[in-house]
């Protein structure tokens, strides 16, 4: 009988743990200097970095193990490498383009604001309200 593959464990895996552990505590750091404005965008540009790198070196060190070939043997943890792993990596990508995007207003004191008239976008124009902008706002 042949004898199942296993994953090998190694020393990456250790490397994965660190980085999963690093990107929490700054993604939680961020949470918590919300009102420090140039503080909490550090944190949220690191975090994403840091989880972006981090998901590309799990992908290598799938491919490198030979994740794919064992594949069926992971039982209900496949969940993990196909939903999980690539949800995580579209949220980032998206957090990205959010964060390289244009805010569409800025209040008095610089703070981007963003409308909420721009989700009312199915009222036809006998039922819909005229938008009215926050006071102090100008566009930018």
């Amino acid at each position: 009988m042949n004898s199942p593959k296993r994953i090998p464990a190694s020393k990456p895996s250790f490397a994965t743990a660190y980085g999963d552990f690093a990107t929490g505590v700054l993604a939680l750091l961020a949470l918590l200097t919300v009102r420090m404005r140039p503080l909490f965008w550090l944190f949220v540009v690191m975090f994403n970095l840091l989880g972006a790198v981090e998901l590309v070196f799990d992908y290598y060190h799938a491919i490198q193990v030979g994740l794919p070939a064992v594949a069926g043997e992971l039982g209900v943890a496949y969940a993990i490498p196909i939903l999980y792993v690539p949800l995580l990596m579209i949220t980032h990508a998206v957090e990205f383009y959010l964060l390289l995007s244009k805010p569409l207003m800025r209040d008095a004191t610089g703070v981007a604001v963003w409308r909420r008239s721009t989700v009312r976008r199915w009222r036809t124009k006998s039922t819909s309200r005229p938008r009215r902008e926050c006071a102090g706002c100008v566009r930018g």
